[in-house]
């Protein structure tokens, strides 16, 4: 019974996760980028773009050019699952 529960949760795992390959597309990441992302930040699996986004205009607000965001990001993925409170 265990497992069904863990299933459910990978098929939503599954659309998040497309959900947050179609982000990175749209940022310029291309795939073997994307694939390095997810190893490296296992928490974009469940991550929602809504607040990938979010958190990808809260580093441009705070100066981080455009140009740069793909490098940070790919330096700590982690930041685009954070949610702000």
């Amino acid at each position: 019974m265990e497992v069904v529960g863990s299933q459910n949760g990978g098929i939503g795992s599954s659309s998040n996760r497309s959900n947050m390959v179609g982000f990175f597309k749209e940022k310029g990441f291309n795939d073997k980028n994307i694939d390095e992302l997810f190893t490296k930040c296992k928490r974009l699996e469940g991550a929602e773009r809504e607040t990938a986004s979010e958190n990808w205009a809260y580093l441009k607000s705070i100066g981080i050019q455009e140009r740069k965001l793909p490098y940070a990001v790919s330096k700590c993925p982690k930041i685009l699952t954070l949610k702000s409170e």
